[in-house]
Parts: C-alpha cells; sequence; structure tokens
C-alpha cells in the first residue's frame, strides 16, 4: 500500500480511521463520491470547515449499530489518505486499511474538481494552524504538529506533485473526444514522459484489467528506467481519449485483446511483439487455479484466494473451487475476532451443497469437521473427523482433531 508511510498514529489509526474503514466496508460498492461520504456520516454539515466537529457525525451500520465519529478533521486527514492511494493504484484494499476486522475487498473514491480544490483548502489549513482545531483538546503540541507535517505532505503529492498543478502537455480545455465509440473500461497507466513531457507512445502493453474501472492498457514512452517506473509520482492513473490526444497513433492499437504489447520501430510504426513479461503473465493466466490456490494457501494468502474466488459467480464454480473457497474462510477464522462464526458457517454453506460429490474425500470431511469443531459442535466436527481419517488413515492432524473432540464431548456440562 502506497499510504503505508502516512497510515499510522494520527491518520490511519485512532478509532475514527477504524469507524471510516467499517463505513466504506458497510457500503459494498466498488467506487463511492466524496459527496456520498459527507453525505451518509454528516461531513457535508461542517460546509468544509472542520475546526469543530458538529454534533451526531455518525452513521448506522447495516448491523444497526450507530457509529460515532469524535473528530471531523481526522475522517478529513484519513480520506485524503486515501484518495492519494486510489490516485496511485487506482484503488484501496480495505484489508490494507485495517486487516484485523475487515476483509479484502477493493474500493475507489471519487472526487469533483470542486470538492479536491476545497480538500486542498482544508488540509493547508490545517498544517498551518493544527493547534486551532478541537482535536488539539486530547493531543498534545508535538503529536499535532507531527500530525500536520504529514497531512502537508498528503497534499503536497495529491494536490502538487501527483497531478492537479502539473503542467500537462494537452491541456484540459484543448482536449478532444477522440474514442467516441469507445464502449470499454476507459482507465489505463501512463508515464510522465507522456503526459507532461509531450513524447509519443514508444512501448505500450495490455494485461488483465484490475477492475472494472481499468482497460488492462500502460503507456511508456519506452525510455523510461526501471527506478523512474518504480516511483509512482512518474505514473498516472489517464482515461485512454486523455493519452490519445498526446499520440493519437495509438486509437488503432486499443481493441486488441489482452495480453499483447507493441513498440515504435524508427519510421514511427507500431509493430506487436513477443514480451516475456507478458509471456510469464499469460503462463500465469493460464495455471490451474486451483494449483495457484494451493500456492497462495502455502503463502498464507487467504484473502488472495477468497477475492478471486468470490469473483467467480456461484455458478461458475466448481465443488472443488468451493471446497477450496471453504478451506480459506476456516483458515481465516480468529476465535479472537466476532468475525470468526461467520467465516466458519460460510465456509459449511459452501461445502454442504457438495456432500454426495465429495461423500469419502478427506479433504471435505476434514474441513467440514474443522469448521463444526471451531463453532463448538463437537459431537456434529467428530462424524466428518472419523470419516477423514477412513479416507487417510495416518493423517495425524485429523487423529489429534478426533481426540479434542472426545475429549470435549466428554467434559461435564457444568464445566
Amino acid at each position: 500500500m502506497y499510504i503505508d508511510k502516512y497510515w499510522q498514529n494520527y491518520i490511519g489509526g485512532t478509532d475514527d480511521s477504524l469507524n471510516l474503514v467499517s463505513f466504506l466496508e458497510d457500503q459494498h460498492k466498488e467506487e463511492i463520491t466524496l459527496s456520498e461520504i459527507f453525505s451518509k456520516i454528516g461531513l457535508d454539515r461542517q460546509n468544509w470547515n472542520f475546526h469543530k466537529t458538529v454534533e451526531y457525525l455518525e452513521f448506522t451500520h447495516s448491523n444497526g449499530v450507530e457509529i460515532d465519529f469524535h473528530f471531523a478533521i481526522d475522517v478529513i486527514t484519513d480520506l485524503a489518505a486515501i484518495l492519494l492511494e486510489c490516485y496511485v493504484n487506482g484503488f484501496v484494499n480495505l484489508n490494507d486499511l485495517d486487516n484485523y476486522n475487515t476483509p479484502s475487498r477493493h474500493i475507489r473514491i471519487v472526487a469533483t474538481s470542486e470538492e479536491h480544490d476545497a480538500l486542498n483548502n482544508a488540509l493547508k489549513e490545517f498544517a498551518n494552524d493544527p493547534f486551532s482545531y478541537d482535536l488539539h483538546e486530547l493531543v498534545d503540541d508535538k503529536d499535532m504538529l507531527e500530525m500536520a507535517k504529514d497531512v502537508e505532505e498528503i497534499r503536497k503529492e495529491l494536490y502538487e506533485s501527483r497531478g492537479s498543478n502539473r503542467n500537462f502537455n494537452v491541456k484540459k480545455d484543448d482536449m478532444k473526444d477522440l474514442l467516441d465509440d469507445w464502449d470499454e473500461a476507459s482507465g489505463c497507466f501512463a508515464s510522465n514522459r507522456i503526459m507532461i513531457e509531450g513524447c509519443e507512445v514508444g512501448y505500450c502493453y495490455r494485461e488483465e484489467p484490475d477492475g472494472d474501472w481499468d482497460s488492462g492498457w500502460r503507456f511508456t514512452a519506452g525510455d523510461e528506467s526501471d527506478d523512474y517506473m518504480n516511483d509512482p509520482n512518474n505514473v498516472g492513473i489517464y482515461s485512454l481519449n486523455s493519452v490519445c490526444n498526446n499520440d493519437n497513433e495509438i486509437v488503432s492499437l486499443l481493441s486488441t485483446p489482452y495480453p499483447c504489447a507493441f513498440e515504435r520501430d524508427e519510421n514511427g510504426v507500431f509493430y506487436q511483439i513477443e514480451d516475456e513479461k507478458l509471456e510469464d503473465y499469460e503462463e500465469d493466466l493460464n495455471m490451474d487455479i486451483l494449483a495457484q490456490c494451493q500456492k497462495w494457501y502455502e503463502e498464507s494468502k487467504h484473502c488472495k484466494i477468497i477475492e478471486t474466488l468470490e469473483a467467480i459467480s456461484a455458478d461458475d464454480r466448481t465443488p472443488e473451487m468451493d471446497s477450496e473457497l471453504a478451506r480459506a474462510y476456516n483458515n481465516l477464522a480468529d476465535p479472537h475476532k466476532p468475525t470468526c462464526n461467520e467465516m466458519l458457517k460460510k465456509a459449511i454453506a459452501l461445502l454442504e451443497p457438495h456432500e454426495e460429490y465429495f461423500k469419502d474425500d478427506h479433504c471435505w470431511n476434514f474441513r467440514m469437521g474443522y469448521s463444526y469443531y471451531y463453532l463448538d459442535q463437537e459431537a456434529r466436527a467428530l462424524k466428518y473427523f472419523e470419516k477423514a481419517l477412513e479416507a487417510r488413515p495416518n493423517d495425524e492432524d485429523t487423529k489429534e482433531f478426533i481426540c479434542w473432540c472426545k475429549e470435549r464431548i466428554d467434559y461435564p456440562m457444568f464445566y
């Protein structure tokens, strides 16, 4: 996550931060506008003045719990950081913002140019005079100054070095609509060499899109170094039309399906190339999804498994995929978190429809037993563990769970 360097302490590390993430997770959207956020939690009543927090800055969670925000400026600075993450990567993964309570899911916050101008001014005001905010009643001078320093850095990245004050090669008023018949996603990445310095596209490629907003296209001048491209300040998210206005020769390439790559020859003509990176990408793309899930399991990337398999509709998932998805939910079920039982029940719901299909399968029975065991239903769990042991008689983990089940079943009720 790009904003890791900011997302801590008084930006990203407060109760208001956790409540904001909870709010975003509860919206169940891929994209949400800043105005909608303001309206739903009451920030619109602040009229862009966040020195003092209005009463009842809150929202009601879908589970019926009312959640309050203590300081308006806390929410504003967190939103600015999240907007920066969305600017750099196109979205923010909510699990990165709160990996203890929030599942992996991408969301993007968008704002109008007027809202960006107002937010820029609000951040500037706080950075210049942090002691005039009600947050100072709780936070000492040293920490307020440290927070103000971080807020100013975020502001500069978001509104100066990152784009709004950049001297773009083609100005907004000079843009022409070159893709009036384009009906696919139009987001893409392009380097500053093209968008600011005015270079022609020298190398471009298309990979699997990263969300509904993304076309998959990436454009460079072709002479950027790895260090240059690894600096997020040198690459931005643009519409395909914006890039085409800088170099209209790419228009004829855009309908080429991914994965593909093009270079420009010495006469300025594009030709398709075999790109080693894309060959690796295509190989990964064609990798058996269950083998990939096994790889992620071994790397403890259970959220990645869930994110990938949940993206496939339930009708299109195979029984094996549902079983892998259930295993991921089982592995993420932490007994110390309130989401534990919910995840275990999801696992059972995924496994149960395939009982006949997997009736003698070790893994399916073990996973059913695991879910019931941690739901404190040892008698049910024992039945599945014993079936799992029949399929794999020497499995030590299964034997151990069977012992635990029997011990807990034998406890007196009052224990």
